[in-house]
């Protein structure tokens, strides 16, 4: 064997090894992070009490995530593509569960104040009806409207 066909027959495998290399460049490591984070915001603004439905599809998405990304017959854009998704559903659990703690901190203190908050409770159940079909934006807007309508009070 010439040395030009020897020293490409080294080649192959620190090819080989290369191609796995930048291969595992590709998972989707910064997304399921970003996913992580998100559900961890979400649980801080107490979540699972004001927004269970957008929590548990989060957590469900995140842990498909994380289970294809240890399933080699799984591609990376469909992890990356279920981490995104944990995300944005998480996003939308804290929007909710923040919108919903404002109204409900409102509505008590004009209760503490002997104010009849009546329409801003049934506003309120609105927003908790709203966030229990899964209508993000109606949820954050009935509970902002029945914040503001306790404040006034």
């Amino acid at each position: 064997m010439t040395m030009y066909r020897l020293s490409s027959l080294y080649r192959l495998p620190a090819y080989a090894i290369l191609c796995l290399v930048v291969g595992c460049a590709a998972a989707p490591l910064q997304e399921m992070s970003d996913a992580r984070q998100a559900l961890r915001a979400a649980h801080e603004v107490n979540a699972l009490q004001h927004a269970p439905r957008q929590l548990q599809r989060a957590e469900q998405r995140l842990s498909t995530a994380e289970k294809a990304l240890n399933d080699r017959e799984v591609s990376f854009d469909k992890t990356r593509d279920d981490a995104i998704a944990a995300k944005e559903e998480a996003i939308k659990a804290r929007m909710i569960a923040v919108a919903i703690a404002a109204a409900r901190n409102a509505l008590h203190d004009a209760n503490m104040l002997l104010v009849n908050a009546r329409q801003a409770e049934e506003i309120l159940q609105r927003a908790l009806n709203a966030a229990d079909k899964g209508a993000v934006n109606d949820a954050v807007r009935y509970a902002r409207q029945a914040e503001r309508l306790a404040t006034e009070a």
